[in-house]
């Protein structure tokens, strides 16, 4: 009998020991730099909401950390299981996993600088993007177009411009154009421009409501005046921000009565009362798909777009 209860003591300090050895290898490894990938660098991407145990998943599925119970461990002994943040994080040389998580706690995520300078159009910003090796510039311009990724970052941005593509298309010529309700009163008369290849641009404020715009556009159509244009540009509304009238927009009214010319238009460019200038009676090229406008003459043009 004694001897078997010596054989169990002995089996259960065999059992402690090595389980002790087991422990200190682990912890031991919390604090041995580690690097498991071959390549120079090596880039994990952390989803929002990603819950602890898929930010272990994919460092080890990386290489960065050696295996899931080092990574458990090491998530114990630093306490950060809440404090882990998403974003897309770069490593390019062994670190401990303990020095791993504070990495990610301090969100010190994969950047590139890039400045874009004042006044840039959605498009000229696509065109910086791409030279500093951040993908394609449609695909900059697409991405442009989702307020959801802004508002991701910043609940409370508030977008003031938006172009919206009415119908697509790329059309030059002549800029011609100006306040709608104007341009409706001259109808009839020696002072209102021929419109004939031009690239038709019309902004307003309002004055009723968009019955006003209805008829007003609808009066230079049927009168003839915008049969041969090649493009519309649509700029400022003042007013009309966010006004809905029995289901119908701005935007609606727009497009129900615009593309029937059969010509590309793009709407909300920052043209018109209190805001960006443009030269009249110049060349110009309406890119609605890409929502801009570019004038091509004049110093002190360029592209027109959303700042």
């Amino acid at each position: 009998m004694r001897r078997v209860l010596r054989w169990m003591a002995f089996l259960a300090l065999l059992a402690f020991v090595a389980a002790g050895v087991a422990g200190a290898t682990i912890y031991l490894r919390t604090r041995e730099p580690y690097r498991g990938y071959g390549a120079t660098e090596q880039f994990v991407e952390i989803a929002p909401r990603s819950s602890t145990r898929a930010i272990g998943d994919a460092l080890v599925s990386t290489g960065v950390v050696r295996d899931r119970l080092t990574y458990r461990l090491a998530v114990l002994l630093s306490g950060q299981a809440r404090g882990l943040k998403a974003g897309e994080y770069r490593f390019d040389h062994p670190m401990t996993p303990l020095e791993v998580l504070d990495k990610i706690a301090r969100g010190d995520v994969y950047s590139i600088a890039v400045t874009f300078p004042e006044g840039r159009t959605i498009a000229e910003m696509a065109a910086i993007a791409e030279a500093h090796g951040l993908g394609p510039a449609g695909a900059f311009v697409e991405a442009a177009k989702d307020k959801s990724l802004v508002h991701a970052l910043d609940p409370l941005a508030q977008e003031r411009w938006r172009t919206s593509t009415i119908r697509p298309g790329k059309a030059a010529g002549r800029l011609l154009g100006g306040n709608l309700s104007v341009l409706a009163a001259l109808v009839g008369t020696p002072w209102l421009p021929d419109f004939a290849g031009a690239i038709l641009f019309l902004e307003d404020f309002r004055q009723i409501g968009l019955g006003q715009v209805d008829r007003q556009l609808t009066h230079l159509i049927r009168a003839g005046a915008l049969r041969h244009v090649r493009g519309v540009a649509v700029g400022r509304f003042a007013g009309f921000d966010g006004l809905v009238d029995r289901g119908w927009s701005l935007d609606d009214v727009l497009a129900d009565s615009l593309d029937a010319l059969g010509v590309p238009v793009l709407g909300g460019l920052p043209i018109g009362p209190g805001e960006r200038p443009v030269p009249v009676g110049v060349p110009a090229v309406l890119n609605a798909a890409a929502g801009t406008l570019t004038v091509t003459a004049a110093a002190d043009a360029g592209p027109v777009g959303p700042r």
